[in-house]
């Protein structure tokens, strides 16, 4: 895991061992990262400082726990987990300091990267099963209920993230025939394509900036090798 300045300077590894750290999440204040590790056997939950000093471990199952957030308020970290199936991951919610652990859905479809609307009443997550073909965005109340599919299209949606006023959803979809990022309201309508890339390009795994005036995404491209390099990019979207 590294850090480094908007402008892609003075970057520095904080994570600093041998084990697969990835999946990483900052709190609105920039005070914590959450971050999934395999360093004690398995993928669990972990926070630190954001300099990468008081690394500390929240979940202990041996199911995968993958795709913290922290919430806005900085108080609580949704996160996928396996734990109740071989099969399917669902959406979780633990406090930051490793307590008051609860499961918020129990459907049996793939649920993961979940994210609390800024005002903490929605929960927005990506959704995969046999009936619906392909990954799609849900949207449903903070405590797991009245879920409903916002996309609805036989393309494959992904990473869906909340804009600063929760009045849209940012994700990834490959609806043009090629991943790009895609803008829409929380109720699926007016979806609008933020970035324009052909294939082999992939733009993947959206963030906002607090503003809501700069995109963060990832861009992907396949060489004819079949070699995969990832860029990180940054786009002015108001």
């Amino acid at each position: 895991i590294y850090v480094m300045n908007m402008d892609g300077s003075s970057q520095r590894n904080i994570s600093n061992d041998k084990s697969n750290n990835n999946y990483v999440s900052c709190s609105a204040k920039g005070d914590l990262v959450a971050f999934v590790s395999d360093r004690d056997g398995n993928e669990e939950i972990y926070t630190m400082n954001p300099d990468g000093s008081g690394a500390k471990r929240l979940t202990n199952d041996p199911g995968r726990d993958i795709h913290p957030y922290i919430t806005p308020d900085g108080k609580t970290i949704l996160f996928n987990s396996t734990r109740a199936s071989s099969a399917n991951f669902e959406i979780y919610s633990i406090n930051t300091d490793g307590t008051n652990l609860k499961r918020l859905t129990k459907s049996g479809d793939e649920k993961t990267c979940a994210r609390l609307s800024p005002d903490g009443s929605k929960i927005v997550y990506l959704e995969g099963s046999v009936s619906l073909h392909n990954d799609e965005i849900v949207v449903t109340d903070a405590n797991g209920q009245s879920a409903r599919n916002v996309t609805k299209s036989a393309a494959a949606e992904g990473w869906p993230v909340w804009s600063p006023d929760g009045q849209r959803i940012y994700y990834c979809s490959d609806d043009s025939g090629t991943f790009c990022i895609y803008e829409m309201k929380p109720d699926g309508s007016g979806k609008k394509r933020i970035t324009n890339v052909q294939s082999p390009f992939m733009d993947a795994r959206p963030e906002i900036s607090r503003d809501g005036r700069k995109l963060l995404f990832n861009r992907q491209v396949t060489n004819a090798n079949g070699k995969n390099t990832i860029a990180i990019y940054l786009k002015t979207i108001g």
